[in-house]
Order: structure tokens, then sequence, then C-alpha cells
């Protein structure tokens, strides 16, 4: 019914019925079969590294999918006839590829149905799937040995707003479940709106601008009823399923090392009015699975008053601290959160014994703030990380809690791509539980390894007590494809699973024997958007005026002939960095699949147009005063992109458009405002008034109040009577991103339209701030297209090019 009045409306808009602008001629068929032509599945290794589960997807949905009805509640929107996060995205028709065998096993579930979450058991045998209904979240089991498939019939899954709903034991022979019983009523919110009253009691509440908070006192009252997460220990060889302790309003729980008691933590009220579910008070509890008792153990306290770029106060992520039976682990701020404040340590890490009784014990200090905690397999060493937001640098320490020793292993900075350690490798134990892998005294890291040419992806092997490093692997810097690390076949590093793609390739997976040095294949996925991946794509580096070296990736038409100057698209994303030898490193390839999401202005070079995407937009300076230059800065680096791409003989630079996604669209807007480069514009889901991100934006930390001229400076809103290039405006009506509320596009048109300039929006409907439905996506690239080709064009191309 969506599909048919949506296909009315366009049919009436099309008439003289109605006054107004008509839409945009309909995109190329060979295009929109593009967009459409399948996806390469996505994949999930089971714990032991003998497995791997594929999930098909598809690139874009429907519009009458995406248009089912959804609560806006506590940040969040929430599909009300299953009980769960609104759904985005379609996963479908599990599979398991046994490693040793390359045999391929179906699993028997309902085909063609949505796959929110799967969680392999540590053993690798069962696989517990969460699957949407017409009118809840079924449960399925299954064998991944022989592919058969169980539903627990009772209940529906909860997944509103717990983290993660499912939780094996360490045996493999227990799921614990977030459930909701199928005969719970329907969840509807109040068909009259209701009154709101807040008040301001003079305490700062420096919150950003959230979307479907809490209004009334009936969206309490809601959010308490849609949150109720009722836990189900379910036995994986009978089905049989047990009810553990009542329900309760469930943000995350989790099992202890020991097994006999699980960590609840559930929102605390009152509910805020003022910011999302996850800034909410939480109550920290430990549930006994012997008796069924609740103990409350602490609480972390709402979050309403967190500075920007700030952290809560009170303890935050608690979790277990593995090897110990019920040891709890967690942060706590020592600046009250507030990261302008100078103190020598900004964060302690606690723990705390059963029966939590006494003080909790104090184990260690950071300088900077604790980024995470990471668990070897030997009992009490742990990695510790903190971040420093003003310089970019992230230390990480290897410490033993058991001797109190510590030593660091990598201090680096996390902006800098060639000199980037990589990540550290993780993966589930024996038991189930996340750790960090190691063989002997070494760790192993997994990175990108850009360097001037582009990139090597690599794994090395850090030793723990010395900190140095080797190389294992490296992906060839001469071939035309890339290789980089997923994960260790057997959970041993001999034989690494990696994945192999090439700009005509998607990405397959490999195995890799670091004895040998051997390679073969694993799976043979296909191309199958040739008209796209055979363009000619190429690094772009060139230079800023005051030095700094920029990069960015080239298209051009797979018949393009060298002297022909044709317009083009710049696609760019201003990032932020403290030095510009930082800002000038090289971060594009040419060796990665060509195949762009569904709104990816990449296709447009299919229509006979030059594209440099992922065009270097660096804003560089100290952490407080960076912004002050943004204009200038981006500006500088739009001119240096044209001047690059004029002197390559590849482009008409009186017929260059620009084009951003959010914070680029913003950028977009700006460099209209300041400079006359351009021949269009095109800015999708962006924020152009800034007094209306009044407590910073970005990683900006100044409010409104504290940087008036500024905020008005960077604001495309101020500037709109000097926006003389035609912009097309794009955004999504049901745009959930902090800062940017569909308001901000309509607002910016009105003003441009209002002082006499060239604009035209385009609101699509129930869209967020990507955008999903096939029907939209559609409109997206044929708005865009007849704009460029309206105020760039004409392109001399057929419409089947």
């Amino acid at each position: 019914m969506i599909r048919k009045l949506c296909m009315l409306g366009l049919l009436l808009s099309q008439t003289a019925v109605f006054a107004g602008p008509k839409p945009a001629p309909a995109i190329p068929t060979t295009l929109r079969d593009m967009i459409k032509a399948p996806l390469w599945p996505i994949s999930t290794p089971d714990p032991t590294g003998q497995k791997v589960l594929y999930l098909e997807r598809v690139p874009v949905v429907s519009l009458e999918f995406l248009a089912a009805p959804a609560l806006g509640l506590a940040g969040a929107q929430i599909d009300p006839k299953i009980w769960a996060t609104k759904r985005r995205s379609i996963h479908t028709n599990p599979s398991i590829l046994t490693l040793d065998s390359r045999q391929t096993l179906p699993l028997r579930v309902p085909k063609d149905r949505h796959v929110e979450s799967i969680r392999f058991s540590p053993d690798g045998r069962w696989v517990v799937l969460s699957l949407d209904a017409s009118d809840g979240v079924e449960i399925w089991l299954a064998d991944a040995n022989n592919g058969s498939a169980r539903r627990l019939e009772k209940y529906y899954l909860n997944d509103s707003f717990v983290q993660t709903p499912f939780h094996w034991s360490a045996d493999s022979q227990t799921v614990y479940v977030a459930t909701r019983e199928k005969s719970q009523d329907a969840m509807k919110a109040s068909e009259l709106d209701g009154v709101t009253i807040e008040e301001a009691e003079g305490t700062r509440v420096p919150a950003r601008t959230y979307a479907y908070l809490l209004r009334t006192a009936e969206d309490q009252k809601l959010f308490h009823k849609v949150a109720q997460v009722q836990l189900v220990a379910l036995e994986a060889r009978t089905l049989k399923a047990k009810k553990i302790g009542a329900a309760l309003p469930l943000q995350s729980f989790s099992l202890a090392p020991q097994g006999d008691s699980l960590l609840l933590e559930s929102f605390a009220a009152p509910y805020s009015l003022a910011v999302p579910a996850g800034l909410f008070a939480r109550d920290i509890q430990v549930l006994s699975l012997k008796n069924n008792s609740l103990r409350k153990v602490m609480q972390m306290p709402l979050a309403e008053t967190v500075p920007p770029e700030g952290e809560r106060k009170g303890p935050r992520d608690v979790r277990w601290q593995l090897d110990h039976p019920a040891r709890l682990l967690w942060w706590e701020a020592l600046d009250e959160g507030d990261p302008r404040k100078k103190v020598p340590h900004r964060d302690r890490l606690m723990t705390w014994d059963w029966p939590f009784t006494g003080q909790a014990q104090e184990r260690l200090k950071t300088e900077e703030r604790a980024a995470g905690v990471n668990f070897l397999p030997r009992a009490d060493q742990i990695l510790v990380r903190d971040i420093n937001p003003d310089t970019h640098r992230s230390r990480v320490d290897f410490v033993d809690l058991k001797t109190d020793a510590r030593r660091r292993l990598l201090d680096y900075e996390i902006t800098d791509a060639y000199r980037n350690p990589g990540r550290f490798v993780q993966a589930p134990d024996a038991a189930g539980r996340e750790r960090l892998v190691m063989d002997q005294d070494r760790l192993f890291l997994a990175g990108e390894g850009r360097n001037p040419k582009g990139e090597q992806p690599f794994l090395d092997a850090i030793d723990v007590n010395t900190g140095k490093t080797t190389r294992l692997f490296e992906s060839a810097a001469d071939a035309s494809y890339v290789e980089e690390f997923s994960f260790m076949v057997g959970r041993k590093p001999g034989v690494l699973a990696l994945t192999r793609q090439a700009a005509d390739m998607p990405p397959n997976l490999r195995f890799h024997d670091l004895a040998t040095g051997q390679s073969e294949a694993v799976t043979q996925f296909v191309d199958n958007v040739p008209a796209m991946t055979k363009a000619k794509k190429q690094p772009l580096v060139y230079q800023r005026k005051d030095g700094i070296t920029l990069s960015g990736t080239l298209y051009l038409p797979h018949d393009y002939v060298a002297g022909t100057k044709l317009p083009a698209m710049v696609w760019a994303y201003p990032e932020e960095f403290r030095s510009k030898d930082v800002a000038g490193q090289v971060r594009v390839s040419d060796k990665r699949y060509s195949r762009p999401s569904p709104i990816g202005v990449e296709w447009l070079v299919t229509q006979g147009y030059a594209v440099l995407t992922n065009a270097a937009m660096p804003v560089v300076g100290d952490k407080e005063t960076v912004n002050n230059t943004f204009v200038q800065q981006i500006v500088s680096n739009a001119e240096a992109a044209i001047d690059a791409l004029d002197q390559r003989g590849v482009v008409d630079r009186k017929r260059v458009a620009i084009g951003g996604h959010s914070y680029g669209a913003f950028m977009t807007a700006n460099l209209l405002a300041h400079s006359h480069l351009f021949c269009a514009g095109v800015a999708r889901s962006g924020a152009y008034n800034r007094s209306l991100t009044p407590f910073g934006f970005q990683s900006e930390r100044r409010t409104f109040w504290e940087a008036k001229d500024f905020y008005m400076m960077v604001s495309p809103f101020a500037e709109a009577d000097k926006i003389k290039t035609p912009l097309l405006l794009i955004h999504g009506k049901n745009d959930n991103n902090p800062g940017t509320s569909p308001i901000q596009t309509e607002r910016m048109f009105q003003a441009i339209r209002g002082v006499g300039g060239t604009a035209r929006l385009v609101m699509l409907p129930y869209e967020s701030h990507a955008y999903r439905a096939l029907e939209n996506v559609e409109v997206v690239q044929s708005e865009s297209l007849d704009w460029l080709n309206r105020n760039c064009g004409p392109i001399k191309a057929t419409a089947d090019r």
C-alpha cells in the first residue's frame, strides 16, 4: 500500500494539478540495476576459528519496509509491533561455512526473514539467532554441525534497549536470553498528546540536540514498560526455558566467570527528559542463579551534566574481571568528567569482590581519559589504554594486577596513519570470554599499514616484556589487490584468515600459512557491477598552498580519452589534526573494491563525470582554537583540489561541484558561502546554524556562549545571502543524529530562498541520517545527477550510458 501511495503521489506531482518543482528525471536503468545488485554476504567467525557464519544482505530496502510505524522513545526509534529497535537493513538466510571441509550448510530457519542478532556457543556447536516475525522477534537455536534449527515458542526477544540479548554459559549448555512474553500487551503510545513540563533548577545540563527524547509522564511510563526484560535460561539440547529473576528495565547483563550469577545494569527512575537512555542513571545489581536473590551493588548516576567531550561521574564501564569468581571492575573519573580541568590523573580503575562489602580497591590511575581494558589469557594481566583528545595521543600499558607491575607498550598519535601500530587482536576463549590472543609472551596487532604510496595492511607480534614488534604478515606493495588480517584459523597463530579485495573484486576469504607463506582461496564472491568497477581509479596526491600534502581517490570513466576536460564532483569530509605532518599523510588507495554505497557519488563516473572522493579536507591546529580557521582552511583545501584536477588536465575547472554528507554538508555550504570555486553544491543531512547546536559539535567543546562570534562565523545560515552558487539540500525527515535535525536543512533552504538565492530542497520520507529505501536512493541519485547536469553540464551522454 505504501508503495502504491508513493507512486500515486509521484504521478500526481507530474501533472498540472499541483504547482511546484517537478521531480528530477529518473536515473538510467543501468544505474538502477547496479544499485540494486546483490552484495557479498557479511561474515562472523565462530569462537573456535573453525567455522564462519554468513548472512545475505540487500543493498537497499523498500520504502514500505522503512515506513513501518515507530515510536520515538528515549533517543531511539522502537518498532511497536515487534518490541525492537527500528530496522533499517535486512540480513537473511544464515549459513555455516566449515573451513576444513569448505562445505557450506544452510541453517534451517525461515527464509528471507531478517536476522538481527546471532551468538555462537563457546564450543562452536550452537548458534542462537533472532528472527523478525510479524508480531515479535523470534528466538531460534540452530545446530552448527547439521543446520537443524528449533524455535523457542513461548517467548519473544526484547532488544529495544538491552545491549546484547544473548549470553552463553562457559560449557555451551545454556544460553541466557533477554525476552518478553508473547502474551504481553501491545506497545502503544497515547493517541492524545500530553502536556510537557520541564524546569531548569540552576544546574548546568549542556546536553546536545538529541532526537526522540522523553517529553511527558506518559512517555516515561511507556519507556519503563518497553524496557522491561525477563531473563530466561535456555537449555541448548532440550530447549527448556526457565525464568531468571523478575522483569527489569534492563540495559545490559553478563554472566560471572564462575557462572553462578549475573551482573545486571537496569535503568533507574526518574527517567530524564534531557538525555537519551544511554545517559540515564543505572542500578548495578548482581542476580544469584542459585536462589534468584538480587543485590544492588552500586548506582551509576544520571549523566545530564556531562560537559562537551566529557565523561559521566561515578562508576562507568562496570564489568566482571575475568579469572575471579565474582570481582567487579570499573572506571571512575577523577576530574568530575571535565576534560578542561587540570588534574594529574583523569581516571582510576577500581575493583570490588563479592560480597561487595567494605570499600572498593583502587588499582591504578591514568593520566589521560581511560579508553578501555583488555584481558590477557593469564590471570590478573590486562592492557589499559588512555587517550588525550587535545593531543590525539594514546598510550597502552601492560598491567599485572597481582604484582602491580606496569609497563608501557605503545605511545602513539591516533591520527598518525603512517605510524599507527594497529589494533590488538582479540577472540573468545574456551569459555566464550573475549580476550587478547596470546602466544607465549606475544600479543598481536593488526594494522592498515598506510604509507605515502598507499596501504599495506599487516599483522605484527609484540612482546609484552620488551615491547618489541615482529612483522608476521604484510600485504604485497606491488600487487593489484590488498589483503588484510581477519582472524586466526583454529585460534592459533599458524594459519591466518585474510580477506583479499581489488578494484574489481569484492572481499574474499583466503588462508595464509605463516610457516610456508602459501596462500589459498576459500570463497569466490564475484563483482556484479562491472560497469562501475571498470572505471579508471587512481590516487591523486597534491599540495595545499601552505605545503600540506593532500590526497583523494580519482575516478574517470572507463572510456576516458586523455586530454578531455570533464565536469567533476569533489566529495569530502573535514577532519581535525594537530600537526601539518600528520594532516599531510596519504589516506587513499586504488586497491579496494570500487562498488560504492547506494547513495555514493562514485556512481556519477558511469554518467560521464570525473569524481574525486575522500578528498582530504584537514583542519590543523591546537584543540581549543583549531576551528577558528575552519573556513579559511577548507577553502584552501578546495582550491588545491581544483588546481590538482585542472593540472592533471581531466576537468573543466569551471564545472566542478562540491558535496558532502553530515559534517561534509556543513563544509559544502560554508565553501559556497565563502568562495566562488564551484558550479554547484550537494549537501546531505547537514547542520547549518550552529546556534542550534549550542553545546558543541564534532570535537568543538566551546559552547555558543563562550564563543558566539565563532559559532556565527562558521554558520552558513548566517551567510545565506553570500551563497550565489546553486545548492541542492537533501535530508531524511526522521534524522535522529544529534545536531542534524531536519529543521537545519529546512531553515537553510528558506534562508537561501528568502534572500533570492538558488537552491532545491529534497526531504526524504522515513529516512534517518543515512538513506536506505530504494525509492529514496533513486531520488537522491536522480536529483543529484539532474542538479549537476543543470548547473555544471551538459554531459554528452545517452540515457543508457
